[in-house]
């Protein structure tokens, strides 16, 4: 799959697209449908978004070179690029970002304060189960 960022969404639309995008995409009004390859450069992204309606997307992401590009086509009324279209890929980096692997720490150390946190929160359900 191919990855874009924050910024690359923020490319396609002035910023009052973007917060309104942005806005729609916390209230959770888009889902993603389905992502593929078209080609080992063009993925594509289908996605629906509630508004008065419910408006589809297909959403376009070329890598090239290392840049990327997106043009997002939607059945609202501006049709290319809208706030709708922003939501979506925002929603897609949201289920992107739940899907990776978490960091391994570098260079083999241990991760100290990870398993002291777990530590702690064993310590702390072991009290909870002795009080009852």
């Amino acid at each position: 799959m191919i990855t874009f960022s924050l910024s690359d969404i923020r490319n396609i639309s002035d910023p009052s697209t973007f917060s309104r995008g942005y806005d729609c995409n916390e209230a959770s009004f888009s889902e993603i449908k389905s992502t593929h390859m078209i080609s080992d450069d063009i993925m594509q992204i289908l996605s629906v978004t509630q508004g008065r309606k419910l408006y589809k997307q297909t959403i376009n992401i070329y890598a090239k070179d290392d840049e990327i590009k997106i043009i997002g086509k939607c059945s609202c009324e501006v049709g290319k690029n809208c706030k709708h279209v922003v939501s979506s890929a925002l929603a897609y980096l949201d289920e992107a970002s739940l899907h990776e692997a978490p960091a391994k720490p570098k260079g083999g150390k241990k991760d100290e304060k990870r398993e002291w946190l777990t530590r702690l929160e064993s310590a702390f359900s072991a009290e909870a189960e002795e009080s009852l």
